[in-house]
């Protein structure tokens, strides 16, 4: 009882810690190191570097030319298989993974999410005419007015003397987007792994089953054993009542009774008596010995 209690607590410290760590990390995408994937832990999913999708990348006349032809690099076989192009849906889920708070621009509260945010996504561009202004621009699966695509917008806007500052998600169709600046935001969703919670779980409930596991295997095979002596016993003592309703069936046979179902006229009714506490014995593990039962029905 103390060890499983022991193992609650131990649980229940592991899912505030895994908790407390839940967000968006780097990962690897095509080769160790690369870091092109930025995984969300909290939606299970994997989004791609915007400087993968870069649309100066790309073959067309315009924008839109550019984008769908990254968008043609979804199929199979394709450059990106296995992405899909986010909505902004999508968009506001990850940056609330990331930490923003979708409900101000505040500085103070986003400032910190927000830029780790553009550092991970890969194009960073600082927006001309401004004083440090980052923004990270991701095209999405959505047209917004004068048929326009919108893109994800996460920005980081330092205060300066004649503003306060601003930070956090915006989206956005305006004309300063470019080849060069644009990517389009592509993610795939991610097979739940076993968390470090389960993993540990499964170590401390492995621990703790260990010495009942123990304990059963050794009662079994002492069962098997005695089962087996019992066996052993039963056979040898079988024989021997054998031969004795075989005696008897003989004296029987003498006065014109031919079936051993009618034993019990014979003169001596006592042979059917230590069959049954044969048969109870081969079935007992009591370890009582056949012999005796035998002598004591006889």
């Amino acid at each position: 009882m103390k060890s499983f209690v022991a193992a609650l607590l131990i649980l229940l410290m592991l899912i505030a810690v895994e908790s407390s760590h839940s967000g968006v990390f780097e990962r690897d995408w095509l080769a160790l190191g690369d870091g092109l994937l930025t995984f969300d832990d909290v939606n299970r999913r994997e989004w791609l570097d915007l400087s993968e999708t870069q649309l100066a990348k790309f073959p067309g006349f315009t924008l839109e030319d550019r984008y769908q032809s990254v968008v043609a690099e979804l199929a199979a076989g394709g450059q990106f298989a296995g992405f899909t192009v986010a909505n902004l849906a999508d968009a506001e889920a990850f940056a609330a993974s990331a930490g923003i708070d979708l409900s101000t621009f505040d500085f103070d509260t986003n400032q910190a999410a927000s830029l780790r945010l553009i550092e991970l996504l890969g194009l960073p561009v600082e927006r001309p005419g401004t004083f440090g202004n980052l923004i990270a621009i991701g095209y999405l699966d959505e047209i917004g007015f004068f048929g326009r695509r919108v893109a994800m917008v996460p920005e980081y806007d330092p205060p300066t003397r004649v503003s306060f500052g601003s930070a956090g998600l915006l989206t956005t169709n305006s004309d300063f987007l470019s080849t060069t600046s644009t990517g389009v935001a592509l993610f795939r969703n991610v097979i739940p792994e076993p968390s470090t919670v389960v993993l540990t779980v499964m170590c401390l409930l492995g621990v703790w089953m260990l010495p009942a596991l123990f304990r059963q295997r050794e009662r079994a095979a002492k069962g098997r054993w005695i089962s087996w002596l019992s066996f052993v016993d039963g056979a040898r003592d079988g024989l021997a009542i054998l031969r004795r309703m075989s005696s008897s069936y003989s004296r029987c046979s003498s006065r014109g009774h031919r079936r051993l179902l009618r034993f019990e006229q014979c003169e001596d009714r006592r042979v059917l008596a230590p069959i049954a506490t044969d048969v109870v014995f081969l079935f007992d593990e009591s370890g009582s010995s056949t012999a005796d039962a035998y002598t004591q029905s006889g």
